[in-house]
């Protein structure tokens, strides 16, 4: 209710938090996309993996191709 008062759009699933980790089971569920993490110390490869991905034809997200490289966790994304 908290967070409907503040205009947030709340929806209610009865069945309380068993019906709420079936409806993640049935989001998360095949066929939906593998999700793999790409991870390493500076020099590894990362990007070029990443890039092989790419233009094999699967879904990438470059968190750090985003920040533009920025040095923190994603640099100041939306900066210019």
């Amino acid at each position: 209710w908290l967070l409907k008062r503040r205009g947030w759009d709340v929806a209610v699933l009865r069945g309380g938090h068993r019906a709420y980790r079936a409806h993640l089971r049935d989001i998360f569920a095949p066929p939906n996309p593998r999700v793999v993490v790409v991870g390493g110390r500076t020099g590894v490869g990362k990007t070029r993996v990443l890039r092989a991905l790419h233009d094999a034809g699967h879904q990438v997200l470059d968190l750090e191709g985003l920040a533009e490289h920025r040095g923190s966790a994603f640099g100041a994304l939306g900066g210019d």
